[in-house]
This record gives structure tokens, C-alpha cells and sequence, in this order.
């Protein structure tokens, strides 16, 4: 009988999932194949490694409980595809773990207090994974999924490299300590091509910062108030967007397109 574990280490943010269903499907939404390399972050007691273990090439677990760490290597002990990393994911290298330029996917059920930090942090990796699936806080999920007239920054900023798509919501009851909220299943497939030349891509993200900064005002006026050397009211005719319109009704294009409008 498997021994369970109870040492929960609030400060890591630990809510291990026991829903079947959900483990399935964030699983299902990676698209493993036989030969890929997968990166799981926070494996916790390995529900969801159990069934990782036998789809890929390579399985790399990223875990920063010592305690943990411990159990999963007496766990998995006979897998010869898996390695164990530990230390806090936002502390590793991606291209030294993975081998540099090689192809990976990523997954887990992430700690809801750094989810958009590791979010973050993959998606502005030089070799960023191809697919991604992770559980966080249904609200951040909703977040990175949201489209007109309900977009976000974080669903612009990810969809400068990745298609970003809700699979679905995971109770909270279905979580071992149960946190406060539901939770939300997220996949990210990259773009064969991003949105931005990789020269632009620090000017551009501080300007799509800015422009959520106030996101119940007219952007106009948010932009007028902030870059006050271009004339946005003839920006926003040249490029046919409504005078009117918020941050939440434009496409990532537009933004792009009125990031060109600046003047040097």
C-alpha cells in the first residue's frame, strides 16, 4: 500500500491533485509522442509522473522538496527514462537540463503563487518549449485564455510565441490540502513564427504593459497620458481602430501595429 503524504510545506505552495479526470486531460493536452522529452514541474508525490513515466523518451522532474525528492526517487526507482532535478524551477536553466536546442514539452500543476512567474520564465526561455499543460488558479487561467472584448495582458503577452486554449476547470475539492479556489487546465502550443522580431521584443511588452495599466479607460487616453510625443488620435485612424475602444477589444496586431506609431 502506497504510503501517503501529509508534510504539506505551505511556503511551497504544495496542493496535490486526485482527480483522474483532470490529470487525464492535462496530459492529453501535451500531445506526448514515444520520442519526446518532458519536463514536469513539481511532480509533488508523482500521480500525474505514474503516468508520464511510461509516454516519453525522457521524463525530467523538477522538484525543490528534499522530502519529495526522496520519495519520488524511491518511487521510480527502476525508471531508466527519468531524472530528477532539485531545485526551485525558477532557478534552472532549461537548455543545460534539456541539452541545448533540443525539443521538449513541459507540464504541471503549478504553485498558484509563482505560476505566472514560471509561465514567465518559459515563455521568455531562447528554447522555449513546443507544448506546455499546466493546472494553475482558474482565474490566472482564464487570464491567459481570454479573448475580445475580455482580453488580457497575459493572454497578449503568451500569444506573442503560443496558441493559448482553457481545456478546463478542476474543482478545488479535487486537491489535497484543498486551496481556496478552483483551478484551471491551460495548453500552450508555439507558434512556428512569433508575433515580434526578437529585437523588438523588450520595447514591445513594456508598451503592451502600459496599455492594460488602466484597462476600464479609453486607450487612447491611457496612451496619450504616458507616450506624449505621437499623435494617437491620427494613429488610431490610420490603422481603423475604434477611438473608443479599451485595451480588452484589441488584437495583439493592433497593439503591434500602434507600437509602430510611436514616435522615436
Amino acid at each position: 500500500m502506497e504510503q501517503k503524504y501529509n508534510n504539506f510545506k505551505k511556503h511551497f505552495g504544495q496542493n496535490f491533485i486526485r482527480d483522474f479526470e483532470a490529470i487525464n486531460k492535462a496530459i492529453q493536452a501535451l500531445d506526448i509522442q514515444p520520442d519526446d522529452i518532458v519536463i514536469e514541474i513539481g511532480p509533488g508525490d508523482g500521480k500525474v509522473t505514474e503516468h508520464l513515466v511510461q509516454k516519453c523518451q525522457g521524463l525530467i522532474l523538477i522538484e525543490i522538496d528534499n522530502e519529495l525528492v526522496a520519495r519520488l526517487r524511491d518511487k521510480f526507482t527502476d525508471a531508466q527514462n527519468l531524472n530528477i532535478i532539485n531545485k526551485s524551477v525558477l532557478d534552472v536553466d532549461f537548455d543545460e537540463v534539456v541539452g541545448p536546442g533540443k525539443k521538449y514539452k513541459v507540464i504541471g500543476s503549478l504553485p498558484y503563487n509563482i505560476s505566472k512567474k514560471i509561465i514567465k520564465k518559459l515563455i521568455e526561455t531562447e528554447n522555449r518549449p513546443q507544448r506546455m499543460s499546466f493546472i494553475v488558479q482558474k482565474e490566472v487561467a482564464r487570464s491567459y485564455s481570454a479573448i475580445i472584448p475580455d482580453a488580457t495582458f497575459l493572454a497578449n503577452f503568451s500569444s506573442i510565441y503560443y496558441d493559448v486554449k482553457y481545456i478546463g476547470t478542476v474543482k478545488k475539492e479535487k486537491f489535497v490540502p484543498r486551496p481556496q479556489v478552483d483551478g484551471g487546465i491551460i495548453q500552450f502550443t508555439l507558434k512556428q513564427k512569433p508575433e515580434v522580431n526578437p529585437e523588438d521584443y523588450e520595447k514591445f511588452t513594456k508598451f503592451l504593459f502600459n496599455c492594460f495599466r488602466q484597462p476600464r479607460k479609453k486607450l487612447k487616453n491611457v496612451l496619450k497620458s504616458i507616450y506624449k510625443g505621437t499623435d494617437w488620435e491620427e494613429a488610431f485612424q490610420k490603422l481603423k481602430i475604434d477611438s473608443s475602444s479599451r485595451a480588452a477589444n484589441l488584437k495583439l496586431t493592433d497593439f503591434i501595429n500602434l507600437h509602430k506609431s510611436l514616435t522615436p
